[in-house]
């Protein structure tokens, strides 16, 4: 059986706890194999005010299928711009392939009128999301 991922995330009602990773992290503690050790992370574990919702709790599977299903890649293009949340860019009207050729922080401007669905003068910022420590890790070698 292959591993799977939900392609654009868990939504915050299903996360029970998280671990933020922030970018100075690795250059202060990546070298020194730190960052592999449980250690490292048990107290950095966070569970940010009962968000998860216990209704997820039960002994059967769900019968509703997830509709976004894909093949994990250790990470996830996404939109940014200003001050609003990120958005998976399959969700843009853009609707183009994740297909960005990327580093750990690449950032594209793009005009979005090349889409039938975009406004003419929208513009946006495409930045790629790591999830994978493995990949990452590969990338910040490179």
């Amino acid at each position: 059986m292959e591993d799977m991922v939900a392609h654009t995330g868990f939504g915050a009602d299903r996360i029970i706890r998280y671990a933020e990773l922030t970018g100075e992290m690795p250059e202060q503690y990546y070298s020194s194999g730190q960052m592999n050790s449980p250690t490292f992370w048990a107290s950095r574990w966070r569970t940010d005010g009962k968000i998860y919702n216990t209704t997820y709790d039960n002994a059967s599977s769900s019968d509703t299928p997830w509709t976004i299903i894909d093949t994990p890649r250790g990470y996830a293009d996404v939109v940014m711009n200003g001050t609003q949340p990120e958005v998976p860019l399959a969700d843009t009207c853009l609707a183009i392939p994740q297909n960005i050729s990327g580093t750990l922080k690449k950032e594209e401007n793009v005009n979005a009128n090349e889409s039938n669905s975009c406004s003419l003068h929208e513009h946006v910022n495409i930045g790629r999301y790591f999830y994978d420590k493995n990949i990452l890790a590969a990338v910040i070698d490179n």
